[in-house]
């Protein structure tokens, strides 16, 4: 890890853009796993994972969205991996996968954006 405090603009521009790509993903992961739910209304995880999601907004240039990213990648992890070695269909794999992958790029970015660097 190592810390890089001169950021550029098109470097922060570059971060910011890939962040709101990959909410837009995760948003439709989370919406496919919510339809494909067999309970998703009754499902607390599944409460839990939308509500914590809407909270997690739009990107914005800023160390506290850094943290809130980085907060949101740890709450929902716990919650995706509860949901996953849970769930009652082994057609939704792919889902938590890629919901898995899209939160461990977006924490990386959370601290890239907080002028972090894990190389």
């Amino acid at each position: 890890m190592s810390h890089h405090p001169a950021k550029t603009e098109q470097d922060n521009r570059f971060v910011l853009e890939s962040i709101s790509e990959l909410l837009e993903s995760t948003g439709s992961d989370i919406g496919r796993l919510s339809t494909t739910c067999c309970q998703p209304e009754k499902s607390e995880r599944m409460q839990a994972l939308l509500r914590e999601f809407k909270q997690v907004g739009q990107p914005y240039e800023c160390v506290r969205y850094g943290d809130k990213l980085i907060e949101f990648a740890e709450k929902t992890g716990r919650i995706i991996g509860g949901m996953h070695v849970t769930c009652c269909s082994p057609d939704r794999e792919q889902i938590y996968q890629s919901l898995l992958k899209h939160i461990n790029q977006l924490f990386l970015l959370a601290w890239r954006l907080k002028g972090v660097a894990h190389e």
